[in-house]
């Protein structure tokens, strides 16, 4: 519990500090490239890396396939500008992933199931504008994302009963490459942006090293203000 609210207090205090910062970088930028404030919501199109089944169970006909979990990310981001066409994008979103499971259990049937994480995602993106058109702008977004885990559960159905429960085995933080692009059309946008989890959110790697991480598409649309 300590660090996950050592994890927090730092990451809000880098919001904070970079908040402060804005005041100066804003006169020294000029008028012309004011801070910005989106408040956005959307989908993730999220799975997890699993590890493949092991051989002894694989001899005895256990299979599993991992699928997509859809679920809500949204909330606010804000663009500090550094130059001309360049900004540092952070702000806090709520974001849904994990995972869907399917399990093919010998002489028995098929189970369905699924892990639910949700995180408070904190963006540390450049945003870099590539082409200005008439009507709309196109921007390039590249960086990290820092996740602190605020709920994960499993959930699974088998023979028409579903079972949910909470899970603590599953790492407090998470940290992932960010790669994407928005079309800003007047205050309206819409940002496409891909996560690459780099952390192993299992407490320990399979007998083969194997590790459990993030893959997430975040599709979003917003409003600026």
């Amino acid at each position: 519990m300590r660090a996950r609210q050592a994890v927090l207090g730092w990451m809000l205090g880098s919001l904070g500090f970079a908040m402060m910062a804005v005041p100066a970088s804003a006169q020294t930028a000029g008028s012309r490239l004011p801070v910005t404030f989106d408040v956005v919501g959307g989908i993730n199109v999220s799975t997890l890396t699993v590890p493949i089944v092991p051989p002894e169970f694989q001899e005895f006909g256990f299979d599993f396939s991992v699928g997509n979990r859809v679920g809500f990310v949204g909330g606010v981001l804000i663009g500090i500008p550094v130059a001309d066409g360049v900004a540092v994008e952070t702000g806090a979103l709520v974001s849904f992933k994990g995972a869907s499971l399917d399990v093919t259990i010998p002489d028995l049937g098929s189970a369905t199931g699924s892990l639910n994480l949700t995180y408070l995602d904190v963006p540390g993106l450049g945003r870099f504008r590539v082409v200005t058109g008439s009507h709309a702008t196109v921007h390039a977004l590249a960086g990290v994302t820092m996740g602190l885990k605020l709920s994960a559960s499993q959930s699974a159905t088998f023979m028409g009963q579903t079972v949910t429960e909470d899970i603590e085995d599953v790492s407090g933080f998470d940290l992932g490459l960010t790669f994407g692009g928005r079309v800003e059309i007047g205050r309206g946008l819409v940002d496409v942006r891909y996560t690459l989890g780099m952390v192993n959110l299992a407490e320990e790697s399979g007998p083969d090293g194997e590790t459990i991480k993030n893959r997430t598409w975040s599709f979003m649309a917003g409003w600026r203000f």
